[in-house]
Parts: structure tokens; C-alpha cells; sequence
């Protein structure tokens, strides 16, 4: 996998991935794409549903100064009520049926890819998200989670552990203290600040450890930016001189975005749907690891 052509080959790169799949060299991280299905709001909707809430009139400002102009109105001294209208807006049209939550063929396949057997599985999954879907997901089938939300925390023998580096709303129940929502501009600037702190060593080792499939992430982040300029030049594909350390997928032929990550040694590939062609993606992942014995 030397040649951006290679890349760009779905029969080359699904083997490949399958491959990374079955020597537990694959990671996931998720966007809030993989969320929609089940009405939870994009980054955009989220905050306009937090000045409804609120009750002040949208500012001139970018999606992140808006939401610190609404903290700075109304929750300066509270952070339990940020949290809190924060859910509330997340969840505002969310469904709550189980059964549509487990329909949903894209969440199926994250779920295939994660659940472990001899072909191999994904032990390590970040969630830019703040909801438990894919936890609840899980947990249905029978595996023990472990959502990690704390920078500080215990290691522990789960099958899966998904990191919420950006902070963590359970949909139901009580909503932990000590989650810190990264979500305004001083939020983000804090978290990108902290170059020896243990988000950003826990995320950079699971960059520079394992071939990253990105999902659901629009590649504007400015944490997960710095992360991969950080981690680019110390990622183990540097040993066997493959051209990308992982893979991000969109329905749009975005020529600047695409040039962009393939600066960060992440090459972009084109998927014609994301809840049709992309979950049959992920599920011939799961299949070729299967059937190859790798």
C-alpha cells in the first residue's frame, strides 16, 4: 500500500484493512455522522438548539465562539447546567427505540468490526461524540464496555474501551461530574494546549500504533488536526513504508479537504452512500479477515 492508487482500489484496501483487523492494528475514530440516524443534531444544529434553549439570538461568530458566548451568558459559574442544556439539546429528537437504534446498518457494522473473535477485532475505538449509542449497542450483544471520559483513569480487562476525549452524555441517567465538555474555543484551545497531558498521549499512541478508519468526522477538528501533525513522522507505517497511516470516507470528491488529510498520511476515500455502501464496506472488512485467516 506504497502508491496512492492502491488506496483507491476497494478490493487492495479492504484486504489491506482486513489484514490490520486481524493483527489488532486497527483503531476507529467516529464523528458525529455515525449519530444521525437516530436524530441526534450535527455539530451546527446542536448549537443553534442551544441558543433556542437559551433564548439568545444566533451571534456573528463560528460554531465554537458561539457556544463560549452562550457559557459566558448563561452557565459561566455552572457547569453541571452546561452539561445538562447540552443533553438536552442533543437528545431533543433522538430515538429512544432500541429497535431502530439496532437496525441501523451502519452502527452494525462499526459493531462487527469491534466484536472480537479469531479474525481479529477492534479493541479501541474514539468517539468525538458525546452519546452511548454504540456502548448501548453493544452492551446489547453482550459485551462489556468501558467508556472512558476521564483523562486520568484505570486501565481495565472490558472488550471494548471507547475513549470520549471531547466529554461524555449518557442518554439516560445521571450525567458524570467530572466529564469536561470540549465543545467552545477555549474548550479546544485548552485540550490542544496540553502536549504532555494524557488525552494527548492516549491518543497519539493509538494513531501511531494502528491504521485509523475515520467515520463520521468532517476533518475540521482542530484537536484531531494536531494530533495527526504530531503523530505523522512517528507512525509505524514509516517501518514498512506504506503511504498512509489510515483512511477516512466521504460522498463528496472535496479536492482541497482531500489534499489536506493526505498531507496528514490520510488518504480519502469516496463511498456512494453512508448507510448502504459504507456499512457493506465495513462488513467485507470483517469477511475477508474471516475468510483469509490472516
Amino acid at each position: 500500500m506504497n502508491l496512492a492508487a492502491d488506496w483507491q482500489d476497494r478490493s487492495k484496501l479492504i484486504n489491506y484493512l482486513a489484514q490490520q483487523l486481524a493483527q489488532g492494528r486497527l483503531a476507529l475514530f467516529l464523528g458525529a455522522g455515525i449519530s444521525k440516524f437516530c436524530g441526534l443534531p450535527d455539530w451546527n444544529t446542536l448549537v443553534d438548539r442551544l441558543l433556542t434553549l437559551t433564548q439568545l439570538d444566533k451571534p456573528e461568530l463560528d460554531v465554537k465562539r458561539t457556544v463560549e458566548f452562550i457559557r459566558l451568558k448563561h452557565f459561566q459559574q455552572d457547569e453541571t447546567g452546561f452539561r445538562e442544556a447540552v443533553r438536552a439539546a442533543l437528545y431533543q429528537t433522538a430515538s429512544s427505540d432500541f429497535e431502530k437504534i439496532r437496525a441501523n446498518k451502519t452502527l452494525a457494522a462499526i459493531g462487527a468490526l469491534v466484536m472480537s473473535s479469531r479474525r481479529g477485532g477492534v479493541a479501541q475505538v474514539v468517539n468525538f461524540n458525546f452519546d452511548n449509542l454504540l456502548g448501548l449497542y453493544l452492551k446489547y450483544h453482550g459485551f462489556t464496555i468501558s467508556e472512558i471520559f476521564e483523562e486520568v483513569h484505570w486501565s481495565s480487562n472490558r472488550d471494548v474501551k471507547i475513549y470520549h476525549p471531547h466529554g461524555f452524555l449518557p442518554m439516560s441517567g445521571e450525567i458524570p461530574n467530572n466529564s469536561r465538555l470540549v465543545l467552545d474555543q477555549t474548550s479546544f484551545n485548552k485540550i490542544i494546549s496540553q502536549a504532555d497531558g494524557p488525552w494527548r498521549q492516549i491518543l497519539q499512541n493509538i494513531i501511531r500504533t494502528n491504521t485509523i478508519i475515520f467515520i463520521g468526522l468532517s476533518g475540521n477538528d482542530d484537536n484531531i488536526d494536531s494530533l495527526l501533525d504530531a503523530v505523522k513522522e512517528r507512525h509505524a507505517t514509516k517501518m514498512a513504508h506504506t503511504l498512509y497511516m489510515g483512511v477516512r470516507f466521504s460522498m463528496d470528491d472535496d479536492e482541497p479537504m482531500r489534499s489536506i488529510m493526505e498531507a496528514r498520511d490520510i488518504s480519502t476515500f469516496r463511498v456512494t452512500s453512508f448507510d448502504e455502501d459504507l456499512p457493506n464496506f465495513l462488513f467485507e472488512i470483517c469477511q475477508s479477515a474471516a475468510s483469509k485467516h490472516y
